[in-house]
Parts: C-alpha cells; sequence; structure tokens
C-alpha cells in the first residue's frame, strides 16, 4: 500500500485543516484585511446605485417637480460612482491574486523541500504521478480557495447583508415577497454540497492515478514500444481515463442543474416582486423608483447565492486537494538529521577502535547489520536483504562486493550514503554511527557512481560540478584561479574523459538533453565518474558503475581509479569479478551473508563461492570467445546456495 493511499481518507471537514490553511494566509494578514476593507467600500458604492437610480426616477423622472439639472447630476454621481467602484475594485483583484499566488507559492515550495527531505524509502512507496499532482493540481486547487472563496466571501456577505438591509429599509412588505423563494434556494444549495462532497474528492483521487500512470509510461516508453505493448498500455491509460471523465461528468452534471435551478428561483422571485410591486404601484402605495430598485437589489442579492454555491464547488476541490498535501507534509522521513541536544545528553561513549583524529577519513564499518526493505508498520517477519553483516573497510582501502543478484551488495552502499536505516545493528563512517552524522555532512564525505547514471538537463560542466556550477573561479592545484568550465575539465581529464571533451560539439559548454540521452553510455558514466571526483569525496562508491559500458569505457575508468588508488576508500559493487581482481580485498555476499573475504588469490586458493563464479565467468567468456571451457565440468553450475 502506498504512503499517499487516497482512497482511505479521513472525514471531508475538518476544523483543524481549515486553521492550518488559514495558517498560510497568516504573513498577509495585513493585506487581506486591506482587501477585505476595500470591498466594503466596493460593495457600498455598488449599493448606492440602484438608489440612485430610484431617486432619480421618483424625482425627475415621475415627479412634476423634476428638473434636467437634479437628473444631470444623479446621472453624473452614478457614472462616478460606477467608475470609483470599477477602479477600486481593479487595484483589490490584483492585491488579492498576488496575495494569493505568494501563498501559494510557499506551500509550493515547502512541500518540495518536504519531499527533498523524505528517504528513498518514501519514493519506493509512491508513483511520481501521484506526487507531481500535490506540487501542481492541488496547489492551484488551493488558490482558487484563496482568490475565490477566503476574500470575495466578505463581498457576498456584504452584498447580501446590504441588499437585505436597504430592502427592508424601503419597503419591509415587498422584501418578504423577495425573500420568497430563500428556503428553497437554502435547500438546493445544502443539496449539491452534500452531492459534490465525496465526488470532489474521487475526481482528485483518479487525477493523480492519470498523471502517475502518464509519468510510468512516459519513462518506461522504450519498453513498451520494444515489446509492442502500445494498445495495452493504451487500454490501460483508456480505462483510467474513462474513471477521471466519469468522475468529473458526474461532478459536472451535478454543477449543470444547481447553477441554472438557483438563476430560475431568483426569477420566480423578482416575477413575484415584480407582480406584488406592480399592483402596489397601480394603487400609489409603492413609488416606481422603489418597485425598480428592488428589481436591481434582487438580482444583486440571487446572484451571490448563486455564486455561493459555485464556491461551495471550489472549496471542496480545494478541501480535497488540501487533506492530500497535508498528508504529504506531515509524513515523517525515516531517515533523519539527529537531534544534537538530545543525544548529547545520551550520547554513549564512542567505541575504542575509532580512528585517531590525525588518522585519514574514509574509514567504513558495519556492525552485526540486518537490513530490510519492510515498512516498520509491517507486521510480518521482514524480508532480511542483510542478516548479521560485519565488516571493517580502512581508509584507503580498495573493497569489492560480488555475489549473486539479490545478495545485498547495492544494500550496503545505500546504507553507508544512509539512503536507508538498519533496523539492527550499526554502519559508522569514521567511527562514528551514520545516524549520528547529520546527513548533508555524511554524504558530503562520498562519491556515488550508479550503473545508470543519472544526468540534469543543463550543461555537462553543471552536470560536473553540480551544486558548486555557479562558483566563478576555484584555485587550481598550482595556485591559479580556474573558472568553472575549467575545474569542471579537471575533473573530466581526471576520469579519463580526455576524448569526450574534445568531441563535445560546445566543449563543456554543450548541453546535455533529460537524463543525458543526448550522451552514450559511457560518455554518461565518464560524466557521472568525473562529477564523483569532484566532490573531492573520501569514500568512493561504485555500484555496477561499468556494467553498463563498453570495454574501452571501461578501461578508462580502471585507470582512473588505480589513479586515486590508497587516496579514497573505494568500494565496488561488481558482477564482472575480472574488474575487480586488484582490489585490496574481496567481499562475497550469499543472500544476505557474508560468505568470503579475501584477495583475489586468496579467495581463488579457498575454492569456495569466489572460485565457482570466477571459473564460470572465465567459462562463459572462454565460451564466447570458441574456447573449451576450462573451469567447471560440462552442464555444471553454480546455485543458489553456492554448490557447483
Amino acid at each position: 500500500m502506498h504512503d499517499l493511499e487516497e482512497d482511505a481518507l479521513g472525514t471531508f471537514y475538518d476544523p483543524a485543516l481549515v486553521r492550518r490553511l488559514l495558517a498560510y494566509a497568516r504573513p498577509q494578514a495585513l493585506t487581506i484585511v486591506a482587501a477585505v476593507g476595500l470591498l466594503g467600500i466596493v460593495t457600498a458604492l455598488q449599493l448606492a446605485q440602484p438608489y440612485l437610480l430610484k431617486v432619480a426616477i421618483d424625482r425627475d423622472l415621475v415627479s412634476h417637480h423634476g428638473t434636467l439639472a437634479g437628473l444631470a447630476a444623479l446621472a453624473i454621481a452614478y457614472v462616478a460612482v460606477g467608475a470609483a467602484a470599477s477602479a477600486i475594485l481593479y487595484g483589490n483583484t490584483l492585491l488579492i491574486q498576488g496575495t494569493a499566488q505568494r501563498i501559494i507559492q510557499r506551500i509550493r515550495q515547502q512541500i518540495f523541500d518536504h519531499l527533498m527531505s523524505l528517504g528513498l524509502a518514501f519514493f519506493d512507496r509512491n508513483p511520481v504521478g501521484r506526487l507531481v499532482t500535490r506540487v501542481t493540481n492541488d496547489t492551484d486547487a488551493l488558490n482558487e480557495m484563496y482568490t475565490s472563496v477566503l476574500v470575495n466571501l466578505f463581498r457576498d456577505v456584504f452584498i447580501i447583508s446590504g441588499t437585505v438591509a436597504i430592502m427592508l429599509r424601503l419597503d419591509w412588505h415587498l422584501a418578504l415577497v423577495g425573500f420568497t423563494m430563500m428556503p428553497l434556494v437554502a435547500l438546493t444549495t445544502v443539496t449539491a454540497q452534500r452531492l459534490l462532497r465525496s465526488i470532489w474528492r474521487v475526481v482528485r483521487v483518479r487525477l493523480a492515478r492519470l498523471n502517475a500512470t502518464l509519468a510510468e509510461n512516459f519513462s518506461g516508453m522504450r519498453v513498451i514500444q520494444i515489446f509492442n505493448r502500445q494498445e495495452h498500455q493504451l487500454g490501460e491509460f483508456e480505462a483510467i481515463n474513462d474513471e477521471y471523465f466519469q468522475a468529473s461528468w458526474s461532478q459536472l452534471r451535478i454543477s449543470a442543474i444547481s447553477r441554472p435551478l438557483l438563476d430560475f428561483l431568483g426569477q420566480v422571485a423578482l416575477m413575484a416582486t415584480l407582480w406584488f410591486g406592480g399592483r402596489q404601484a397601480m394603487g400609489h402605495a409603492v413609488e416606481l423608483g422603489t418597485l425598480y430598485a428592488f428589481t436591481s437589489y434582487l438580482r444583486q442579492l440571487y446572484n451571490p447565492i448563486s455564486e455561493l454555491a459555485e464556491k461551495f464547488n471550489t472549496m471542496q476541490a480545494a478541501m480535497a486537494s488540501s487533506e492530500r498535501i497535508f498528508m504529504l507534509l506531515d509524513t515523517q522521513p525515516q531517515v533523519r538529521d539527529p537531534d544534537m541536544e538530545v543525544h548529547a545528553a545520551a550520547a554513549p561513549e564512542p567505541p575504542v577502535d575509532i580512528p585517531p583524529a590525525s588518522s585519514p577519513g574514509g574509514r567504513v564499518e558495519l556492525r552485526d547489520v540486518w537490513f530490510a526493505y519492510d515498512t516498520p508498520e509491517d507486521p510480518a517477519e521482514p524480508r532480511w536483504v542483510l542478516k548479521n553483516v560485519s565488516l571493517t573497510v580502512e581508509p584507503g582501502q580498495t573493497v569489492a562486493f560480488v555475489g549473486h543478484t539479490g545478495a545485498g551488495k547495492s544494500s550496503i552502499m545505500s546504507l553507508v550514503a544512509r539512503f536507508y536505516d538498519v533496523q539492527r545493528g550499526q554502519v559508522l563512517v569514521d567511527g562514528k554511527d551514520v545516524r549520528d552524522w547529520r546527513q548533508a555532512d555524511l554524504r558530503s564525505k562520498l562519491g556515488l557512481v550508479l550503473q545508470e547514471p543519472f544526468l540534469f538537463t543543463g550543461s555537462v560542466a553543471e552536470n560536473i560540478l553540480l551544486w558548486r556550477a555557479t562558483e566563478a573561479t576555484e584555485t587550481g592545484l598550482a595556485g591559479q584561479s580556474l573558472t568553472a568550465d575549467q575545474n569542471a575539465a579537471r575533473f573530466l581529464i581526471e576520469a579519463g574523459g580526455d576524448h569526450l571533451l574534445a568531441g563535445l560539439p560546445a566543449g563543456l559548454a554543450t548541453e546535455v538533453a533529460e537524463r543525458g540521452s543526448s550522451l552514450s553510455t559511457g560518455e554518461r558514466q565518464l560524466v557521472a565518474f568525473a562529477r564523483a571526483l569532484a566532490a573531492r569525496p573520501t569514500i568512493l562508491i561504485l555500484d555496477e558503475a561499468t556494467a553498463s559500458v563498453d570495454s574501452h569505457t571501461e578501461e578508462i575508468l580502471q585507470k582512473a581509479l588505480e589513479r586515486r588508488s590508497g587516496e579514497v576508500t573505494t568500494l565496488i559493487v561488481a558482477h564482472r569479478l575480472a574488474t575487480v581482481q586488484q582490489a585490496d580485498r574481496i567481499v562475497v555476499l550469499h543472500k544476505g551473508q557474508i560468505r568470503e573475504v579475501g584477495t583475489h588469490a586468496e579467495l581463488l586458493a579457498l575454492d569456495g563461492l569466489y572460485r565457482k563464479l570466477w571459473l564460470l565467468q572465465a567459462d562463459t567468456e572462454d565460451s564466447r570467445a570458441g574456447k573449451s571451457p576450462a573451469g567447471l565440468a560440462q552442464g555444471q553450475y553454480v546455485r543458489e546456495d553456492g554448490a557447483a
């Protein structure tokens, strides 16, 4: 089940949820108060216009005492009031929209910042498309709430209350006639609210699924095309798209019924007022101007009520989105920086085997490590990936990890980088538990090269220097001042990428397409290796770094590693054993446990699992070269239990 499973949300309306939404508006409180005050002025001006027309009709048009001068004065006053209302409303709209955009900018930034703090386990369980929906569609829904509901709701309240007061003041009998449809309006609004309440949630859930499906299919387009899965994927997307359409159509049908019905009820109230008021006017019990003013005020009264229903739709969408946003923001990182105060009070005595401060950094130790990717809430016994693993790597050593797929090699690398935390035991870097390091400090010691290097959109230099790409200069080895491009070139050459540097059409300023697709796999790997070197790590992690590159690039990377030998601690995950023969030690893992440790020669002499793996790979390479198998007997192979 995903962390952000959206079918299992709580109650729709939660006062605490509303308070959290309003908390984001608190820093803009003065601006919002000013906007509300301006809306009050605009409302007063708009309510004054029908009254001015009433005076013009009763005093200057119907009455025998009317004058053209008086009518002209009222006309000028009417236009002036309208112009003032329009000008204030224009400025107020900019004020409201700007305030809402600042609030949404803050929320969007907070969501992204929070996502950056979550560990890889969170992203393992949540589709990318769903997270994109949180940052884009759901924040847009909140924007509508802040602009259309939070402030303009006051305008509707001002209009309704002011209109009711004026109508009662002019003629309370006529006002009661105009209010006859109010109970039906309230009933229609409440019914629409109840129907739309659950539908809006379904719309948001299915939109998130739609985005997740899109992201997954776009990322896996190569696999889809090579296996001719277009029709199948199209069918799956069609089903999900149809679900979203049906939910949206249900919402639209209800909205399409409620708004015209509210308009119709307003028209009925208007006709009832005209009929009753017309009879009164014929008997001279009601002035004609008053009757006209009533028709104008009735339209002003029922329009905001109809708009309240639309604002409710906006509020429905915002509440459904805010549930998901706060669910995300309330997700606690499983990998956290230590609480320094608590840690200082409860810190254990340091182990006696911590290297002295004067010794070089890069010491890695695993102590009785047990690790599983299962969530801690899973009541079942975890599927242990590592079991009781203990190992020490001294500074400057090169240690290779080999074994079958799923043996736990890459998991050890992830634990050293603290992408995940162990369930039992300890992982120590330079004598300090990785859980006691600040994550930024720990990872500043590390350089990482993966089997599938990830490059960002930008220049080659920016991908190499990454976080230091904006620095103007840096001092080189001889004390000379180096530009960012020169510095990036230095690391690329150090990684063995001389030929790549010479072949780039625009040098290091060459733009890299999304995910580095404009470069070959080998070129991407050279850039990734240069990026790792640019971090000046004391621990270099190579997780199948040469598995997907050609033999020439592999040789280049091997030579670059040899030049760094002894300078940094190097942890290598490899399937091709020929690439790790020169390692100081080779660790053989099998089913999450360390089976053998030693040099290449020692492990071959041991005649254990490593030797069988070595002979199997040698036989495979001999067979590809057309040679007779020199290792295992024909038909013999290495089983997962390590036997031949």
